[in-house]
């Protein structure tokens, strides 16, 4: 394509989440050698421009040859080779991590057996987090590449396989260094950024001990701990002898994390009077909160931990993103109690970010949650965007329609808004009307919701309920005499102000149409003719003058362009066909009527006329 570069091309598909038959289009569009060049090209530019690990990963799987990759990027390795020989701290540095981690996620296999290397790069990596001076080199960004690198090192089984005292060391260093920080309590850019550096992979360490449990069984001796034999009680010279101490390597690195640094850790905050600057302030928070309940997370892992309610509880309430403490609490959940959170929710400032937490699977489980939803919906007030996003994350739900709190919910999100034009409230009323098409079979629940609130709040029908009373009126079949009946009542009465129906002479007629015609589809037309007529008793309780069918023409003649919203080719759909049957039925009852009207004015003047000529 003229003007667009093949790095182009690259940037922008490296986006987006291809799958292998996408990946082999596009292999079969670039050919062999073109994705060679430009991998080459990459290595070769890495350190003058900023090309991304996605980028990177990109080209190596068009490229699709382990040995290739990894020759061409031997550079990287010989300098990172220096880096660690002579601990070198350098700005290139980022670039060599991100072409470390393409080759470890691309080319495994030509860097699995390279354990020195790897735990040589990973202690290399965790102290350069340690040393606060090297923060003057390292903004934040590269601080993250640094531990998405020691996260990805860490993924290796080289590496998850490496000794319990190599771990262990890993651990202890960075719990010595964090307790030095609680100590200080600093202000100053590079501490801080250093202590948030180390939280977050303490973490990450304790991850990896944990995933190696899944190994213990496989290699026991590696993960049981050699002590010393003392020696016998009687104080005999005797040798020392190496055994394996019973306690498990688990139980061991549990021992590690005391009580008193979990306390430490969940009321540290973070101070106010950072000297960050810009908005490095929040995000430096924003990290610092998301590290702290990793690590809390990933040691409720490995041993039972109880959190302090009222820690927890405050930082939430002191962010504007709750949901970095939530995405990092999966372990944490059953102990989160709503009966407290909820007031957090409902009056934060950020309620939008409280959405997706508010319908995390975990909690809406148990249906006594959707009154905490209900609460919630309560608080949103004005928030459009907010009760937007919330429908449309409602409507998702499928596993809960036979819950009535549900479509309360939605149809209280319906009617509370009925009158707000706002385009979000057009979309959040379309998504509603939408699931309840979708699924009739639960008219009734809808039916009998819609009805009691409606009276209950004294809602009148205006444009925005037409949509919603279609599809009522054009599905209200099989369902109770006694629903039907409110639902009707409630119809009627909010179309006619006066109490007032068309005449039953207009009933007649359209009926005695529909009959010629053969209309008796349900869907067209709630009761059919026939039944009624059979069903004295059902008949008796409609009454001519408040038949279905008059309603139904009532409703189309006040009712006409908003029905495109509800489908894209309306024009094809039973709806709009009905809809245009039953204007022209309504249209040619008219026209028959006032027929009928002419002839009878023209039936009483003729003898009028005739009795003129006579005189004469």
């Amino acid at each position: 394509m003229k003007g667009i570069s093949i790095h182009g091309i690259i940037k922008i598909l490296s986006n987006f989440n291809l799958s292998e038959n996408n990946i082999e289009d596009i292999r079969k569009a670039f050919g062999y050698n073109v994705i060679y060049k430009t991998y080459k090209n990459i290595i070769e530019n890495i350190y003058l421009k900023h090309y991304t690990r996605e980028e990177l990963g990109l080209v190596m799987k068009l490229l699709d040859n382990e040995k290739l990759s990894f020759s061409r990027s031997l550079d990287t390795f010989n300098r990172l080779n220096e880096y660690i020989s002579n601990n070198i701290i350098d700005k290139n540095l980022t670039s060599c991590c991100i072409v470390l981690m393409s080759i470890i996620e691309h080319s495994p296999s030509m860097i699995n057996d390279k354990k020195i290397f790897l735990n040589s790069m990973l202690t290399y990596l965790i102290n350069i987090l340690f040393e606060r001076s090297n923060f003057v080199f390292y903004d934040q960004h590269d601080t993250d590449i640094i531990i998405k690198t020691i996260e990805t090192l860490c993924e290796v089984d080289s590496v998850k396989l490496s000794s319990y005292d190599f771990k262990v060391g890993l651990i202890r260093r960075c719990l010595f260094n964090l307790d030095l920080f609680f100590e200080s309590n600093s202000s100053i850019y590079e501490e801080v950024m250093s202590f948030i550096a180390i939280l977050r992979s303490l973490g990450i360490f304790l991850d990896l001990c944990y995933n190696t449990k899944s190994l213990e069984n496989q290699d026991k001796n590696r993960f049981k701990i050699y002590v010393l034999k003392k020696k016998n009680s009687k104080g005999a010279d005797s040798s020392d002898t190496i055994e394996f101490e019973t306690t498990g390597f688990i139980n061991k690195i549990s021992d590690l994390i005391t009580s008193k640094f979990i306390n430490d850790l969940e009321k540290y905050k973070l101070p106010d009077n950072l000297c960050l600057g810009y908005k490095d302030d929040e995000l430096a928070k924003i990290r610092f909160i998301s590290a702290k309940f990793y690590v809390l997370n990933t040691v409720a892992k490995i041993t039972d931990i109880l959190i302090n309610r009222v820690h927890f509880y405050n930082d939430v309430y002191a962010q504007t993103k709750p949901k970095f403490i939530f995405d990092n609490i999966s372990n944490l959940k059953s102990q989160i109690s709503w009966s407290d959170l909820i007031i957090l929710a409902t009056n934060s400032p950020s309620k939008f970010d409280f959405i997706l937490i508010l319908l995390d699977p975990f909690y809406i489980q148990n249906l006594e949650h959707f009154s905490y939803i209900f609460l919630f919906v309560f608080s949103l007030k004005e928030d459009y965007t907010s009760i937007l996003f919330l429908t449309k994350k409602l409507v998702k739900l499928n596993e809960f329609l036979d819950v009535e709190k549900y479509w309360e919910i939605l149809i209280y999100i319906f009617i509370h808004y009925l009158e707000i034009n706002d385009e979000r409230m057009s979309k959040t009323r379309f998504y509603i009307i939408k699931k309840c098409i979708d699924h009739k079979e639960r008219l009734q629940n809808i039916l009998k919701i819609l009805v009691r609130d409606c009276n209950k709040d004294n809602i009148l029908i205006n444009d925005n309920l037409y949509p919603l009373l279609f599809f009522i009126i054009f599905n209200l079949d099989n369902i109770d005499t006694e629903i039907f009946f409110d639902c009707y009542n409630f119809i009627v009465t909010q179309l006619n102000d006066d109490n007032k129906t068309l005449e039953t002479s207009e009933c007649d007629i359209i009926n005695d149409k529909i009959e010629e015609m053969c209309i008796h589809d349900r869907t067209y037309i709630i009761l059919k003719t026939q039944n009624y007529k059979r069903d004295d008793n059902l008949f008796n309780k409609l009454n001519r003058k408040t038949l279905n069918v008059s309603l139904l023409i009532q409703l189309m003649s006040i009712y006409k362009p908003p029905i495109r919203i509800l489908f894209t080719k309306y024009k094809k759909s039973k709806y709009y066909k009905s809809f245009n049957f039953l204007q022209k039925l309504s249209k040619k009852a008219n026209e028959q009527k006032d027929e009928l009207q002419d002839t009878e004015k023209l039936d009483g003047e003729q003898p009028h006329e005739q009795k003129e000529t006579l005189q004469n």
